[in-house]
């Protein structure tokens, strides 16, 4: 039988099952770091599956199914889930919504897994036919501190190596049953900083007395834009947002400290560390020249997420023959957004991809982390497919 007709049959088949999967994850959410029933029940899953697995990173699950057909029998190709939920109050009225009060699924990562737990499902029942290993990361803590990194550091590419790595979002801006690709860069670099202005406190009524961090700290917050408006290149996208303010206590005192949070969003890692440096520097000089000192502290998140050419343009073939070529959105868009699968393109070819999940009544589509996120469930049929189907193609 025609392998893409065989893995359509077994996904209709299959889908009931995940569809219940997915509605159990919804209704049970875990945050970042905390996903131990999440992780529980996963293993389960695949325990029933004969799948071999094991705990990883605390709450993370790394599996492994192994292909009994000679050819490539040491290729090894990857595909990851993240599972965690976000600190949201569920606001949709499903009768399978969150359990948990201020615990939501609200950016898909219930699907993700129910996908890659069906995809498991699909490629067990065709494991005869593979030419290859197949790695199943269910990853935690993508929306914190980021699992992926803490997985690649304990091995999770390692024994077999794996040759490459897949994924896939949700994107509610895409209808149901289509596929999106993003040509190279496709997230951006994040970086976390604060900064604290230090100033020397005073009654209002005599600011001469002082030095005012507020006015310092308004100064620096405007001229940061000046970062991107003139010290970067127009065609080179970049972000500086300031988050948060915090300094003050009442409105006729003058504090002697404020302090500022924000992120910085660049394309490239050069970007990343120009911008950083010209931040600091600015800061220190505007604050210096008010009569303050500045103080700022930087985090960096996750690297910029590059998609593989060779791995997209696989993905885009096989997703014209199986959805259709007008299910098929490529873009060299990229989002300032960022997801830290890009640690694992960092480290071996990689593609992320989106697929479709709004509903033809647009009423009911909602963004991701909205507390109305709902998206259109048929999508897990696309997921397992472009999954399953991708794997298969990369071994031939």
């Amino acid at each position: 039988m025609n392998m893409i007709k065989q893995c359509i049959e077994i996904t209709e088949k299959i889908y009931p099952e995940v569809l219940k999967i997915r509605r159990h994850l919804h209704s049970h959410p875990e945050l970042s770091e905390q996903e131990i029933e999440t992780s529980k029940f996963i293993s389960q899953i695949l325990n029933s599956l004969s799948i071999e697995n094991e705990h990883t990173s605390n709450s993370g699950i790394t599996a492994t199914l192994y292909g009994s057909h000679p050819q490539n029998k040491n290729l090894t190709i990857a595909i990851r889930a993240d599972m965690d939920a976000l600190p949201i109050e569920e606001k949709t009225g499903l009768p399978f919504a969150s359990n948990f009060p201020g615990k939501m699924h609200a950016c898909g990562h219930d699907m993700h897994t129910a996908i890659l737990l069906g995809t498991a499902m699909l490629l067990s029942k065709i494991k005869h036919e593979l030419k290859g290993n197949i790695r199943f990361i269910f990853e935690p803590a993508e929306e914190t501190v980021g699992g992926a990194k803490v997985m690649i550091e304990e091995g999770v590419l390692k024994s077999p190596d794996v040759s490459a790595v897949i994924g896939l979002h949700v994107q509610p801006e895409l209808p149901c049953g289509s596929v999106g690709f993003v040509k190279g860069t496709m997230c951006a670099a994040s970086c976390e900083f604060t900064l604290i202005v230090k100033g020397t406190g005073c009654h209002g009524a005599h600011p001469d007395q002082g030095s005012d961090p507020i006015l310092a700290a308004a100064s620096v917050i405007c001229a940061l834009q000046s970062i991107i408006s003139r010290n970067t290149p127009p065609t080179d996208p970049s972000v500086i947002t300031i988050g948060s303010i915090q300094g003050g206590k009442k409105g006729n005192i003058i504090p002697d400290k404020v302090i500022c949070t924000g992120i910085i969003r660049s394309l490239t890692e050069d970007g990343r560390i120009f911008i950083k440096e010209r931040l600091r520097s600015l800061s220190h000089l505007i604050a210096c020249g008010m009569g303050c000192e500045c103080d700022i502290e930087f985090k960096d998140s996750y690297p910029p997420l590059i998609n593989d050419d060779v791995l997209l343009q696989t993905m885009t073939a096989l997703s014209n023959q199986v959805f259709g070529k007008d299910k098929v959105h490529i873009s060299d868009i990229p989002s300032m957004g960022a997801d830290d699968f890009a640690y694992f393109s960092r480290e071996v070819p990689s593609l992320y991809f989106d697929i479709g999940v709004a509903h033809e009544n647009t009423s009911l589509n909602f963004p991701i982390h909205s507390e109305k996120f709902n998206p259109k469930e048929e999508a897990i049929k696309t997921g397992i497919l472009a999954e399953a189907l991708g794997v298969l193609k990369m071994f031939e």
